[in-house]
């Protein structure tokens, strides 16, 4: 939700700082294009749900793992790459990637309910 007398965007739960946004029921190859369409307001504050108050460098730092997620998925649905291979590749702890990564698959591969 844009405030923009504040100049302060409220992202909920579809930004996450100091800490690994929550997968668990995402549907994370849309994420980058609806973050794309927060930087676009973001000129101020950007609140995310959890976590540090950011701006528009945060939001766009987020779109951008959250781009490499879908891009990591793609190359493990191919066979281009190993499901460990990609966990070490993202721009999460090892220990949190595997949510991410297999949510990302399950929406690839037409499983999300």
């Amino acid at each position: 939700m844009l405030v923009p007398d504040a100049d302060v965007v409220f992202a909920g739960d579809l930004l996450a700082a100091d800490a690994t946004p929550y997968f668990g029921d995402a549907f994370p190859l849309d994420w980058p294009a609806t973050v794309e369409q927060l930087v676009e307001l973001a000129t101020g504050a950007v609140v995310p749900g959890h976590g540090t108050v950011g701006d528009q460098a945060f939001a766009v730092r987020q779109l951008g793992e959250f781009r490499e997620i879908e891009a990591l998925a793609r190359l493990v649905d191919g066979g281009l790459l190993g499901i460990d291979a990609a966990v070490v590749r993202t721009p999460y702890p090892a220990d949190q990637a595997m949510e991410p990564l297999t949510r990302a698959l399950t929406q690839l591969r037409g499983e999300l309910d």
